[in-house]
């Protein structure tokens, strides 16, 4: 009895509307989701790796003290952000 309400429901024209509406939606969301997951995902990458490039670039050619904290500073609010964004794709 309940498949033929649902085969009966489904037949009218706005039902089948607003099913594709619905899953347009759920589609973009998860596209989103996705997005925001790959973009943290290179935010923490970046913010991990770029410290011990810096520290063999200072180590070779040198460049002010004050870079140092600076860069480390940007990394932490690179890797926060970051995993912020993937905390938000769950």
């Amino acid at each position: 009895m309940v498949a033929a309400q649902d085969k009966l429901c489904s037949d009218f024209p706005w039902r089948t509307v607003f099913q594709e509406i619905r899953c347009g939606v759920e589609k973009e969301a998860c596209g989103v989701k996705s997005v925001r997951n790959t973009v943290g995902f290179l935010l923490q990458f970046i913010a991990l790796v770029i410290p011990p490039l810096l520290i063999v670039w200072q180590l070779d050619f040198g460049f002010p003290l004050l870079m140092m904290p600076t860069m480390t500073l940007v990394a932490v609010i690179l890797f926060v952000i970051g995993h912020s964004l993937r905390d938000k794709a769950d």
